[in-house]
């Protein structure tokens, strides 16, 4: 069961339209303006908690307990997660990953949602 806690909750303004975009890994985009992530080594600042259209404001989770979309690729309890090219969470291994938590739940399968305990964006290094 995903129980979420907002310990630093932010509110920026969204570039895009983040329609479908709820439980999503966001990137600052500009000056107090964020966009869902679009690339695998983006630096994620938070997780959205909103679904707000272009120019409105997007709540971003950036510590606490939050849900996330998994992306592709298994997630196991305790994996450091960081940012796909869709803004889903997957498993950072690789020394040079940026991360944003730690999975506190399992997934197999693309779309799940997981929870995660947001530590702070962080560099993977082994």
């Amino acid at each position: 069961m995903v129980t979420e806690l907002a310990l630093w909750d932010d509110s920026y303004s969204m570039e895009q339209t983040a329609t479908g975009s709820q439980y999503c890994l966001v990137e600052l985009s500009a000056a107090n303006q964020v966009d869902v992530c679009d690339g695998a080594g983006d630096i994620a600042i938070g997780i959205l908690q909103n679904t707000p259209g272009a120019g409105q404001a997007a709540q971003v989770r950036k510590l606490g307990r939050s849900k996330l979309i998994a992306g592709a690729g298994a997630i196991t309890v305790g994996n450091r997660i960081g940012t796909d090219a869709s803004g889903h969470g997957v498993a950072k291994t690789a020394n040079g990953d940026w991360c944003i938590g730690i999975a506190e739940t399992a997934s197999s399968a693309s779309g799940t949602i997981i929870d995660v305990s947001m530590t702070g964006c962080f560099y993977y290094a082994t």
